[in-house]
């Protein structure tokens, strides 16, 4: 049985779903999360216009990884973050990319999809991070703040492509990446979220956080303030959910080397 797309689309002509938010179900993303919601709902749509979609992107790893139809309207692949791209690829009877709201209308999805099993053994913890669209000596720096947290979590097999990769002219190919971290994150334990500063901006680490939370991972936001998290998590974040402030980097190195971060 195929589930289609026609509400949502429907929804998309009549303005109810904007630029750079989502609806399941019958429903249109609010400013809440609806963690249960989103896992039950027979069909995701995310609408995405570039920048300002942290909770559309939150959404959608929620889906994703509950295993939902999921259908994002781009005018360019480009527009969507770098992670999901691909998506379309690595969950071809899930994942839907189209270009508008015709095109939604005419696409379907698997019902019925399911949420793939771990494909290796456990994992302590998977560490996310948003340095997107940092310069090499700023991406550089980031990498040492990841050293910084990983030592302060102790022993332990960890997951950081953050810490894999070591320059921002190494990433792998967007299917890659999307196949091993949702994977990674299945495996882990608990999950921690660093983000590098407070500048928007349209990341993969907003889907995998929202994917941490769906599979109810004990989630930990590293963040310079509240501002910086999508606003669905600022003010009332999920059962499961962390939120630290750690202001500067100065003051971040400081917590990890004392042990008061984590």
């Amino acid at each position: 049985m195929e589930i289609s797309f026609g509400p949502h689309a429907s929804l998309l002509e009549r303005g109810a779903l904007r630029p750079n938010g989502y609806a399941y179900g019958d429903r249109v993303g609010g400013d809440r999360l609806d963690v249960q919601g989103i896992a039950a709902a027979d069909a995701f749509t995310m609408s995405l216009s570039k920048a300002s979609a942290d909770d559309a992107l939150v959404a959608a790893g929620m889906a994703l990884a509950s295993g939902r139809p999921s259908a994002y309207v781009v005018s360019d692949r480009k527009e969507l973050p770098w992670f999901l791209r691909e998506a379309d690829r690595v969950y071809p009877g899930q994942v839907r990319i189209v270009p508008d709201a015709a095109a939604l209308r005419a696409v379907s999805a698997a019902a019925s999809v399911g949420a793939p099993a771990p494909l290796g053994p456990p994992i302590d913890r998977f560490i996310g991070c948003l340095m997107s669209g940092l310069t090499e000596a700023q991406y550089q720096e980031g990498h040492a703040h990841l050293e910084a947290i990983d030592r302060s979590l102790g022993p332990g097999t960890t997951h950081c492509e953050g810490l894999m990769v070591r320059s921002t002219s190494t990433f792998d190919m967007p299917a890659a990446s999307l196949t091993m971290d949702m994977d990674a994150l299945r495996r882990s334990d608990r999950c921690i979220f660093y983000l590098y500063d407070g500048t928007p901006r349209p990341s993969g680490t907003w889907v995998e956080a929202g994917a941490a939370i769906a599979l109810g991972k004990p989630t930990t936001f590293l963040v310079p303030d509240r501002a910086a998290l999508p606003p669905s998590l600022r003010d009332e974040p999920p059962p499961g959910v962390r939120v630290i402030e750690y202001g500067d980097h100065a003051r971040l190195l400081g917590m990890l080397a004392e042990g008061q971060a984590l």
